[in-house]
């Protein structure tokens, strides 16, 4: 009767150790899957600002070109003006 209680009672043991095992492998793998998603959370956040830092730098691009647009613009008008100036002067 002995063995049979001390069987009984180890394999119940058994049993508690096995189930506790299996919860702290069920942990780990939750808490490698939480890196996991992290680190694919961080390499994203670098990809959008590199693809943001693109942006913004042909944003600069099109505004250094229209302002140099604008200036040249301008000074075609300038010339222009002084030139009708310079016209009418010699019709009158």
């Amino acid at each position: 009767m002995r063995n049979s209680k001390r069987k009984e009672a180890g394999g119940r043991l058994a049993f508690e150790r096995a189930i506790e095992w299996e919860k702290v492998l069920r942990r780990r793998e939750k808490e490698q899957e939480s890196q996991q998603q992290q680190t694919e959370l961080a390499s994203e956040m670098i990809r959008m600002r590199r693809e943001i830092a693109a942006k913004e730098a042909a944003i600069e691009q099109f505004k250094d070109k229209m302002l140099d647009d604008m200036s040249a613009l301008q000074d075609e008008i300038e010339t222009l003006k002084m030139e009708a100036k310079v016209a009418v002067g010699a019709t009158c």
